[in-house]
């Protein structure tokens, strides 16, 4: 009986469809071939879509149409606004799909891909929302929030949407949509935060790095950033929100008090004749060059300053997509987006040169693969604890212990303790005694 019923309701429903009446002053044609070779059947054929943005009815910019050759439904994008010149096309497009010769102009849409019409909507996007595992370190302990993926023109982008509540984030992710179909791209990197994975390559061959996921920062928030430390990092990046987001980590290394100077690529010389950075930080996309050379580049612009390159992925797959002719191995590891550069980790205490940059690397990852997993606290210094090492560096900067407390995340009682081992290790009394002892050690290394 309910076959019976859905049977019937197909049937009313393409009699309706079938005898749906032309609007008014338009001609009927008797829809034989030679009728169909002519753009002024089209001209009545061809819709445009409609959707609702924030309670307000809008129509699509393209036309589309729709036909049937060979028993097989097609949906065609139209690329003219002019109703005249998107008939031709509709027309073009028919010929092309019953001879087979190609028509210039058309945009078929793909066998099973949704047109935009269809992902202008909230219930499109309702099934295709997905959890992503690194967010809860950006949002600071916050819940896991649903994300989107989002593909159109050719690019990729993988959107947060902020909420926990799937219905909510269905609408944000066809909001997300929408502004890329009709503003472009360019308007959604303002607007709205994207996930992204960045890869900072320590050396080429074998290649070493640490790498993150961090959100870019849309203009919007710009304001909220933090102003950063004394020591500079120039950062040749083209992407605003991209060298926000470097701009909002950079500065929160422990250690490592960073300001961020975006710099760009054509202005790197200059700006070095003018600037003495502590770090330079370059993706390597800007240059057309590989890691190698452009490092080899930046050296011979800046020989007494350590610099390094970096790259943009969707996710860390595409770093290990990315390597090619690397023949001594390689090692990643991943780290919170505070710990991006662990490797070199105090260094901006004093001088930092090439030749120290390298020698705190070595021993970083050279570490790593003796110890086969990192211990809780294994050795940096000749006789401190990584976490040691990191209270000697804010004691050095004068925090007192609560602030270090607040810097590293653990209690003030734990850093007293620290402090304790510390005094006994390097058989002193007194916090300025143990920050002159310490600094005569960096200096011996």
């Amino acid at each position: 009986m309910q076959f019976i019923l859905a049977f019937t309701r197909r049937v009313l429903y393409g009699i309706c469809v079938s005898k749906k009446r032309p609007r008014s002053g338009e001609k009927i044609y008797s829809a034989t071939l030679i009728d169909r070779w002519n753009p002024a059947y089209w001209r009545t054929r061809i819709r445009k879509s409609t959707y609702t943005y924030r309670g307000e009815t809008r129509e699509t910019s393209h036309w589309h149409v729709k036909f049937q050759v060979n028993g097989k439904r097609r949906t065609v994008t139209l690329s003219s606004l002019d109703l005249d010149a998107a008939a031709v096309e509709a027309r073009n497009a028919y010929r092309q799909a019953v001879t087979g010769v190609s028509s210039a102009g058309t945009q078929p849409a793909s066998e099973g891909e949704p047109d935009d019409a269809t992902r202008m909507s909230a219930a499109h996007w309702r099934r295709r929302l997905l959890r992503r595992k690194y967010l809860e370190l950006l949002r600071q302990g916050q819940a896991t929030e649903w994300s989107v993926v989002i593909d159109h023109d050719a690019a990729r982008r993988l959107f947060p949407l902020g909420t926990m509540n799937p219905d909510e984030a269905a609408m944000r992710a066809a909001e997300r949509f929408q502004t890329v179909a009709l503003q472009g791209w360019r308007q959604a990197n303002l607007q709205y935060e994207q996930e992204f994975t960045i890869a900072l390559f320590w050396n080429e061959n074998p290649m070493v790095c640490t790498y993150t996921t961090l959100l870019t920062i849309p203009a919007s928030l710009a304001s909220e950033l933090p102003d950063g430390g004394q020591v500079q990092c120039a950062v040749i990046e083209p992407d605003e929100g991209v060298r926000r987001a470097l701009r909002r980590w950079l500065c929160c290394q422990p250690g490592m008090p960073l300001r961020v100077v975006p710099v760009e690529a054509g202005s790197l010389e200059a700006y070095l004749k003018k600037e003495q950075p502590a770090l330079i930080l370059a993706n390597l996309s800007q240059s057309g060059e590989s890691g190698v050379e452009l490092v080899a580049r930046l050296k011979e612009l800046a020989p007494n300053t350590p610099a390094y390159t970096f790259g943009i992925f969707e996710d860390s797959d595409g770093i290990f997509a990315s390597m090619s002719g690397i023949s001594g191995g390689y090692m990643l590891r991943r780290r919170p987006p505070d710990r991006l550069l662990d490797p070199i980790f105090g260094a901006a205490l004093k001088s930092f040169t090439p030749d120290r940059a390298l020698r705190l690397v070595r021993r970083y990852f050279q570490h790593l693969l003796e110890a086969g997993e990192e211990p809780a606290e294994p050795s940096v210094e000749p006789s401190l604890t990584i976490r040691e090492h990191e209270v000697m560096v804010y004691m050095a900067q004068g925090l007192q212990d609560k602030e270090i407390a607040n810097k590293l995340d653990i209690s003030t009682w734990t850093v007293h303790s620290h402090v304790r081992r510390i005094f006994q290790k390097f058989e002193v009394h007194g916090r300025t005694e143990a920050v002159v002892k310490f600094l005569e050690m960096e200096k011996i290394f």
